[in-house]
């Protein structure tokens, strides 16, 4: 893994600098998971060897479709062949509000099936095959900074 990530090094910089300089244009830079009301879409682009997520949902909370979204976007990334490097981040003044607590309360017998899958993004993100980086645009909060 070491020759993926020293590989990918400066595109993660190049794009990093970037996004903290110019964060309302990362959508022309690169990937994206956007959920829209109750429906996500997700765009798969890559800036050379650099992934770019970008959450695009208000408060970014950890919805069942956020979810959803992310899980795809993991894949995205696990398949690709060569160096990679991941970078996520997201719009307006939130990066992630966290849990999806709307969600619970409307759904209680959900809450340990949907612990249980926020737990398995966190081991995914963390067992990813590449660099991982959190740019992080504005507040986040609780599972959001996880």
């Amino acid at each position: 893994m070491g020759d993926r990530v020293s590989a990918a090094g400066p595109a993660v910089g190049r794009v990093l600098a970037q996004a903290m300089h110019i964060p309302m244009h990362l959508s022309s830079l690169i990937g994206v998971v956007r959920a829209i009301h109750d429906r996500v879409r997700r765009e798969d682009v890559r800036d050379g060897d650099v992934f770019i997520l970008r959450m695009d949902d208000e408060e970014n909370r950890l919805s069942p479709a956020m979810l959803d979204a992310w899980g795809e976007a993991l894949q995205a990334v696990t398949d690709a062949e060569g160096p990679k490097a991941l970078v996520t981040t997201g719009t307006g003044k939130f990066f992630s509000n966290g849990l999806d607590l709307d969600h619970l309360a409307a759904n209680p017998n959900d809450l340990a099936p949907y612990l249980f899958r926020v737990h398995r993004l966190f081991a995914r993100i963390l067992s990813l095959p590449c660099a991982t980086v959190a740019a992080q645009n504005g507040h986040t909060f609780a599972a959001g900074a996880m």
